[in-house]
């Protein structure tokens, strides 16, 4: 969430870090997820990566 947070900001300190990172991790962390915040938050971010006004990435 915090690498999500930073690429929201711009970036400063993300460096090469992309949407489709943060999608791989929190893909890679799913495990136990009674509530399906993981799940809503990997759609969220799914999301950003689509959205218009945002940067496109390569």
């Amino acid at each position: 969430m915090a690498g999500f947070g930073e690429w929201l900001r711009g970036g400063k300190y993300a460096g090469t870090f992309k949407l489709d990172d943060i999608i791989a991790l929190v893909s890679g962390a799913r495990g136990d997820d009674p509530y399906g915040y993981r799940a809503e938050f990997a759609n969220r971010v799914r999301a950003a990566k689509t959205a218009k006004g945002l940067p496109q990435q390569q």
